[in-house]
């Protein structure tokens, strides 16, 4: 081990300088443990240069915003080693700017020179790709809702941007380097598909992996090859290697699998599109076992999220393959202020267009209904943190429409929400409740405020964890005792709480597949599914 003092930090992934003893990393001042349960607003963030062997309290401050505190960074070195490549972003805004600072290593020790300021207003989103000596590439939405690629010099006096690869019809989720080739990562229709590029735009075509979702991606300009991991609905992640100059793709084994006598059901996936309130058409996955009848009214679980240009697709989650193995069907909505048909479709679902994402929701549910696929007495549903959101609202807004809600890790005040840790971060999506039009908007959709005494609500299974540290529990705790409170219906109204659990990255798999268990099980039950 290297010897090393304690840093405290959070939300953050330490970049490390060409020296090898040095590293970037954002840092928010405050006091106090690290347990996860303190609920106080965090700070502005603070760039530093951590050396290894010195104490915090001696790191050198790099970059921070006095007078906004709500600004944050990210950080990469190029693979010449030659920059340290800055991102500035308001909380979770998908505008930004980019700094780029020139590195020097002398002694041993890595020193930041003064940066370029290459993108100084956020105007639009840029994600560094890579830079070939003067020449920097980004991906970009600047005039572009569904994504492009620019180049620029960076010696230029003014920035002069030069298109590299143009929009296209699918949305472009982004683009990596592979030695010298550019991978795109594309979506058509909420499914991905990856193309290769010369660095001077040419398309090489597509590569050939399929999958119903992007899990995870790697590439670099100094290395020869690419890996992607590709997940569908009932097989969790596939890993494939691709040669950067030829292509050519290999499949990884790279793990044995686990003994198990479950066998996850053949499926089917069908992709349907039901209208909005406000008639925009709304795409969705149905997907069923492969001898499911989709002309009979089934259980149904509907999963959505709708928010901070995330894209949602057919991907895996644990709970899918046992939903479908008991004879459930299964359906994934594409909401607006989601990522999956550019920044147009997001910038329609958030802020003061909030309220679309809920109606597209609601949409959806009613034509399964109307369809035949479910009816009300037999349709859940489900979504995580903004997702979460998602589920209260629907449920309060139309709970006539719904047999099961199951929120998670909502954010469910929508009127005091950032002034918990991180919850500042996310007035790109819900505006600002300190500012009074931005207050009646959220007031309008909050479902915590939408809680009505003596309504019938669905059957309702919250949950959260006592050290979620992201959406802090309050928001659930107070959701599930305005709902007990107001619960007019025999439908019980419970919450689970799960003890040193966080907001749901790095559980273990007993902890994950018990809470699916519980979820599951409760949506069967108050639905009429049985596996048996």
């Amino acid at each position: 081990p290297v010897p090393d003092g304690e840093i405290q930090t959070k939300f953050c992934t330490p970049t490390w300088l060409p020296d090898n003893t040095s590293y970037v990393y954002p840092h928010f001042p405050h006091t106090g443990h690290a347990a996860g349960t303190q609920t106080a607003a965090l700070g502005g963030a603070q760039l530093k240069i951590h050396r290894i062997g010195e104490p915090q309290n001696t790191d050198l401050l790099t970059l921070e915003f006095e007078d906004n505190d709500r600004l944050m960074f990210a950080s990469q070195v190029s693979h010449d080693q030659q920059w340290l490549v800055v991102t500035i972003v308001e909380g979770t805004e998908n505008r930004n700017r980019l700094w780029c600072y020139p590195l020097t290593t002398s002694g041993g020790t890595t020193s930041l020179g003064q940066p370029i300021k290459l993108v100084d207003q956020p105007i639009a989103e840029f994600d560094f790709i890579r830079i070939d000596g003067s020449t920097v590439y980004l991906h970009t939405d600047l005039d572009a809702p569904r994504g492009r690629v620019l180049s620029c010099d960076l010696t230029s006096v003014e920035p002069d941007f030069t298109e590299v690869i143009a929009e296209q019809d699918a949305t472009a989720l982004g683009t990596l380097a592979a030695a010298d080739k550019l991978i795109m990562m594309l979506l058509e229709d909420a499914r991905p598909v990856l193309h290769r590029y010369e660095l001077g735009g040419i398309d090489l075509g597509t590569i050939d992996i399929t999958g119903g979702s992007l899990v995870d991606y790697h590439g670099a300009a100094d290395e020869p090859e690419a890996f992607f991991g590709m997940s569908s609905v009932t097989s969790s992640t596939e890993a494939y290697v691709v040669e950067a100059a030829t292509g050519r793709v290999r499949q990884l084994d790279l793990t044995q699998p686990a003994e198990s006598s479950f066998t996850p059901p053949q499926i089917t996936v069908h992709r349907r599109r039901a209208n909005s309130l406000d008639g925009t058409e709304v795409p969705y996955f149905l997907i069923a076992s492969a001898c499911a009848d989709l002309t009979a009214a089934q259980p149904t679980l509907l999963y959505g999220y709708g928010g901070f240009k995330i894209p949602v697709l057919a991907d895996y989650r644990p709970g899918w393959s046992a939903w479908l193995a008991a004879g459930g069907v299964l359906a994934i909505a594409n909401l607006r202020g989601g990522g999956e048909f550019g920044t147009e479709w997001y910038d329609q679902g958030r802020g003061d267009h909030k309220q679309n994402v809920f109606d597209d929701f609601i949409g959806v549910a009613e034509h399964l209904i109307s369809t035949g696929v479910t009816t009300s007495e037999q349709l859940a549903i489900h979504g995580r943190s903004n997702g979460g959101l998602l589920v209260g609202a629907a449920m309060t807004q139309r709970p006539d429409l719904f047999a099961v809600s199951l929120p998670g890790v909502g954010v469910l005040d929508l009127l005091r929400f950032h002034k918990f840790t991180i919850g500042a971060a996310w007035i790109s999506d819900y505006g600002n409740p300190d500012d009074p039009d931005q207050f009646e908007t959220a007031l309008a959709y909050s479902p915590l405020h939408h809680v009505v005494d003596g309504t019938r609500y669905p059957a309702t299974l919250v949950t959260t964890g006592d050290h979620d540290d992201r959406v802090v529990p309050m928001h659930s705790h107070k959701f599930i005792a305005a709902l007990q409170h107001a619960q007019a219906g025999s439908e019980p109204v419970l919450t689970r709480i799960e003890i040193a659990g966080g907001h749901g990255m790095g559980k273990p798999a007993a902890m994950v597949a018990a809470e699916w268990a519980d979820l599951l099980a409760f949506a069967a039950d108050h639905t009429g599914l049985s596996p048996w």
